[in-house]
């Protein structure tokens, strides 16, 4: 890739789908909620909290041996992909779905009591949502475009602050003990893992969708 293109032909330059009026556009005025909410929020909502819950559910199903503490850090967290894309693609709603997933992720299959669910749905909401408004006033736009450079800052930021941030809820409510600044910062590698990881199984399925398709095209 050389940075404009997630495969070929699928452009990531494009930017994400509309978020306002005027679509992800740059300027120098402040940001307004608006310019973070798409059409049919509530799809977005739904869609991302699932596709959150799902990715979890696979993420526990298939790297068990890169647990450092179970339930809670892993080397590789796949979630973690859906929560840089989903504010790329649906701005506050899929924040929103982050939030409900996650919430969904730790009364439902973890089983947490519901101050750690309210706890942990909160600071993952908040690590991505606070990276995205970061990177937004750094580069002086109203929303981000879904391309590369932009991915990769994002998961950047977003794989520390959410360590951070995990990491003072946490002991905010009394979970921490257990847990070193060893332990936060292999949460960020794995979240940068995950994303990585989704990343290139991503691009590796769209490849292999569009070369399936070719020799049907090319008879045409």
């Amino acid at each position: 890739t050389n940075g404009q293109t997630l495969t070929k032909g699928v452009r990531l330059g494009r930017g994400a789908p509309p978020l306002g009026p005027q679509g992800p556009t740059p300027s120098n005025s402040a940001a307004s909620w608006e310019d973070w909410w798409p059409e049919k929020p509530m799809a977005w909502i739904v869609g991302f909290a699932l596709l959150y819950f799902a990715a979890y559910w696979l993420s526990d199903f298939i790297t068990d041996i890169t647990k450092i503490i179970p339930d809670r850090v892993s080397l590789i967290y796949l979630p973690a992909f859906v929560r840089v894309v989903s504010v790329l693609v649906a701005g506050l709603a899929g924040l929103l779905g982050i939030f409900v997933g996650t919430l969904a992720v730790s009364l439902v299959y973890l089983g947490d009591p519901a101050h750690l669910a309210l706890a942990n749905a909160s600071a993952s909401a908040a690590g991505i949502g606070l990276s995205y408004w970061l990177l937004i006033k750094a580069m002086g736009r109203r929303s981000l475009p879904l391309n590369l450079p932009v991915l990769v800052l994002l998961t950047v930021l977003y794989s520390t602050f959410n360590a951070v941030i995990h990491g003072l809820v946490w002991d905010l409510i009394g979970m921490s003990d257990g847990l070193s600044t060893t332990d936060l910062t292999l949460m960020m590698i794995g979240d940068l893992a995950g994303v990585v990881l989704m990343y290139f199984v991503f691009r590796s399925a769209i490849r292999y969708v569009r070369r399936d398709k070719s020799p049907s095209e090319s008879v045409r």
